[in-house]
């Protein structure tokens, strides 16, 4: 009986329990502060606890919240285009334009699909998923939350440095931080000039927060699917991880690879022919960093599958030909 009793309190031993209740944010630390900011967004809904009132006011206080920050700058970028007369103006705004309307695309895909979004990560909870407490099979998530969390702490960085140099300058000279329709010039009030800037901050640093949390979150996803496909060496169940993130991202990953493409063109055509200053070339190289982080953790993740597919296809056959020698 006492030998029973051992047993019982070994089975639900505390550290079972909590690795049990692990949530999927601790296989990946750089998941933490995006669904943080998902949540901010009123893009992360607990579908599961909230009622069918509070669910809908918590998607209608999304609605209120991006038609504030995103449509409402979207709106003016877009009329602005259209009161422009030279191609600088033009180059300025487009740039800005493409990137707040892919912006808009990618929210509003996440908007639509978050609840597969949510139910591909509750499959982090399943046991296959999970650390195994074998240091070989355990490594490659080590290196996908080191790799991932450079990834993201770099792209922040870059993005949100950018942004409050661009805030700087922009009370420095008394000029709006992007050019947008209706002008804001020297013969404004200056508290109306302050309101439009502060609008405009907040609305980019908002833009970039999400921009980086969508990207960084695909690029998360994409980390652990590499690994996981290092441990279906071990366990081949786990590629089919790989198919639903790629099948459920890989549109809206198409038009922001386009669209990065097209303005990392722009971009370089205007430090050679359009930046005179030394600060002008200062914020076009940071923004250039920006666009290329952005685009190289996609290829870097992506080139890592491919490598691991082939090298897992190989393992694979080499495990046939001696099961069949």
């Amino acid at each position: 009986m006492v030998k029973f009793f051992r047993c019982c309190k070994a089975r639900v031993s505390p550290e079972l329990l909590s690795k049990n209740n692990e949530k999927p944010e601790a296989f990946l630390p750089s998941l933490r502060m995006i669904l943080f900011i998902f949540r901010m967004f009123y893009a992360w809904p607990d579908e599961q606890s909230l009622a069918p009132n509070a669910l809908w006011w918590y998607r209608a206080k999304g609605v209120l919240f991006r038609t504030f920050f995103i449509y409402l700058s979207a709106a003016a970028q877009l009329a602005y285009n259209f009161t422009v007369t030279s191609r600088e103006e033009l180059f300025a705004g487009m740039f800005v334009l493409l990137t707040q309307l892919v912006l808009i695309l990618k929210m509003e895909f996440f908007y639509k699909n978050v609840s597969k979004i949510q139910q591909l990560i509750r499959r982090l909870h399943g046991k296959q998923y999970r650390q195994s407490g074998n240091a070989e099979e355990d490594m490659p998530l080590v290196s996908a939350r080191k790799k991932s969390t450079i990834f993201w702490t770099l792209y922040f960085m870059f993005s949100v440095g950018l942004a409050t140099e661009w805030l700087v300058i922009s009370l420095s000279l008394t000029t709006l931080i992007v050019p947008v329709w209706p002008v804001v010039d020297h013969t404004t009030p200056y508290w109306v000039y302050l309101m439009v800037i502060l609008h405009q901050y907040v609305a980019i640093a908002l833009n970039a927060s999400f921009n980086i949390s969508w990207d960084s979150f695909v690029a998360a996803l994409l980390a652990l699917t590499n690994a996981h496909l290092h441990r279906l060496q071990i366990q081949l169940m786990k590629v089919i991880f790989l198919r639903e993130v790629l099948d459920l991202f890989s549109g809206p990953l198409l038009a922001q690879l386009y669209c990065s493409v097209f303005i990392l063109c722009i971009t370089e055509f205007r430090l050679l022919t359009d930046v005179n200053t030394m600060a002008d070339t200062v914020q076009a190289v940071i923004y250039l960093l920006c666009l290329v982080i952005q685009v190289a953790q996609y290829c870097y993740f992506g080139n890592e599958i491919n490598y691991m597919i082939l090298k897992t296809s190989y393992s694979y056959l080499a495990v046939l030909r001696s099961m069949t020698d």
